[in-house]
């Protein structure tokens, strides 16, 4: 980025959508540790870099934000898609561009957000499998090995069912906008402060547009940090 453009995203919205209930529970809270497979930093190198993530897409709008966000600043994300919902495949063709370029990675969040905890083994397969097959189908796109399991739930049960599906890297995160329900920009750019530094791996969602009101200034921390920001594949290399 050499320099940030406000009038870029003139026009985005700033209201935050309603959101469904089962969103807001544990997913914005620093997860623990769950066990030797499963990541919430990146390694560190010798360039000052952090994974950005997003969660969810349940607003389109919202979605279609973020990708235009990816497109306009150069900016790299790692999204986790849950299947089920119908913005991912309103967004296919931009998508399908910027996998191609390299600029996002697709990973698995299950097909429709259950805690898979609550889960039995062949359902927790079940949740993971349709997601990464309309993934497959649709982009043609292998999201493997990396899955985050809904409001960052997992336990050695989930980690030993994923990987018997191919989904060896469960992916939680050490840093979070906290966005994933109804929020503000000064609440989201406040965790961008704390969080955007060199090896974390930081959380958001595309579900609201206060984050999106105000892009170019997480753009510019970025600038300002002399941080790059990197996929997960990029990050470890697989």
């Amino acid at each position: 980025m050499s320099e940030i453009d406000r009038r870029a995203f003139i026009g985005l919205g700033t209201a935050a959508l309603a959101l469904p209930e089962l969103l807001l529970p544990n997913s914005d809270i620093e997860p623990a540790f769950a066990g030797g497979s499963t990541i919430y930093q990146i390694p560190k190198t010798n360039t000052k870099r952090f994974a950005w993530t997003v969660d969810d897409g349940f607003s389109s709008v919202a979605l279609g934000n973020y990708l235009k966000f990816a497109h306009v600043f150069d900016l790299k994300f790692t999204f986790f898609m849950p299947s089920a919902y119908s913005p991912w495949y309103e967004h296919k063709s931009q998508i399908k561009d910027l996998l191609e370029l390299g600029q996002i990675q697709l990973g698995n969040h299950t097909h429709n957000h259950r805690d898979l905890t609550d889960l039995k083994v062949a359902g927790i397969q079940k949740q993971l499998t349709e997601c990464h097959n309309r993934i497959e189908d649709t982009w043609g796109y292998n999201a493997k090995p990396y899955f985050r399991p809904p409001f960052g739930r997992i336990n050695q049960k989930v980690i030993e069912a994923a990987a018997e599906v191919g989904y060896t890297t469960p992916t939680l995160w050490y840093g979070t906008l906290a966005d994933s329900g109804p929020t503000s920009f000064y609440g989201i750019f406040s965790k961008a402060q704390k969080y955007f530094l060199d090896g974390r791996l930081v959380i958001d969602h595309a579900n609201n547009l206060v984050s999106s009101s105000q892009f170019w200034r997480l753009a510019q921390l970025v600038e300002k940090r002399n941080l790059q920001t990197v996929t997960l594949r990029e990050a470890f290399g697989h």
